[in-house]
């Protein structure tokens, strides 16, 4: 069965913005270009947000700054229709707040 993944951009406080899929399945790779940003965080994360924003799965995708960002969509998320979050992600040690 075919999941569908509807792409979001966050624009944050560094102005990251990218180019992303529109679709995609469980176990599939894909390809994000983060297009621009100041880097000014210490890791590029996504998160795949179910239709009541409930998130279903979140990780770190690549290092901060410009370029292609490759990670595997899980391959256990049930059917339907989903978001995808791509945002840089300022993540510290622990007692810290991100």
């Amino acid at each position: 069965r075919l999941h569908r993944i509807f792409s979001a951009v966050i624009k944050d406080d560094s102005s990251l913005q990218a180019q992303m899929p529109t679709s995609g399945i469980p176990g599939q790779q894909i390809t994000v270009e983060i297009t621009s940003g100041d880097g000014k965080y210490s890791q590029t994360s996504a998160m795949v947000t179910d239709g009541t924003g409930a998130v279903v799965a979140y990780g770190k995708i690549g290092d901060p700054g410009i370029g292609l960002k490759t990670f595997t969509i899980p391959g256990d998320i049930p059917f339907g229709e989903y978001n995808l979050i791509v945002f840089g992600e300022q993540v510290n040690r622990a007692r810290s707040i991100d």
